[in-house]
């Protein structure tokens, strides 16, 4: 059983809007490497993922770069349905796998997609966690939106990785 207060969860946008604003992949995994390694100098041993494309893979990736220093750091990927990945690209299923493999524990939470599942699966992760890492851009609706706001009104300590104002797109960068 996790403990809360040693638990974070990980919410971040797809690639096509994590890319979208000159961001690389490099760029992003440090960021978010280092607010990883931050969370487990602050105590967090327990961090949740989603399994989507772009910033959760990133996220797990990071926490499992933080695992071979810390063994006692865990991957937990929630997953919002067991037929995520059907039709994402061979190279996205393959690191889909991989990240699967190498995660601690495995949750489903639905068999099928059905609509709301991925609300289901944000909502499971915020409630389930005190601190929340985000690699997002503020504005940009859509799910991690939603998760991060969702998570603010719990009471979750938020870490806001990418972000900007709504009407300053093009000056994104990594805090």
């Amino acid at each position: 059983m996790m403990d809360i207060a040693h638990t974070c969860c990980f919410t971040g946008h797809r690639p096509e809007a994590l890319f979208a604003h000159g961001e690389d992949e490099t760029g992003i995994f440090l960021a978010v490497s280092a607010a990883v390694g931050d969370a487990v100098c602050d105590g967090y041993t327990d961090f949740l993922c989603g399994g989507s494309r772009g910033g959760d893979m990133i996220f797990a990736d990071a926490v499992i770069a933080a695992r071979e220093a810390h063994p006692s750091v865990k991957l937990h990927c929630i997953l919002p349905c067991r037929n995520q990945s059907e039709k994402w690209s061979a190279d996205d299923r393959s690191r889909y796998a991989d990240m699967l493999d190498a995660a601690d524990s495995v949750v489903c939470l639905s068999e099928r997609y059905h609509t709301g599942c991925m609300q289901m699966r944000n909502r499971y992760m915020v409630e389930r966690s005190s601190l929340l890492i985000a690699a997002y851009y503020r504005g940009q609706s859509g799910g991690t939106e939603y998760t991060v706001k969702y998570a603010k009104r719990r009471g979750l300590r938020t870490v806001s990785l990418l972000t900007a104002p709504a009407d300053d797109s093009n000056q994104l960068s990594l805090l």
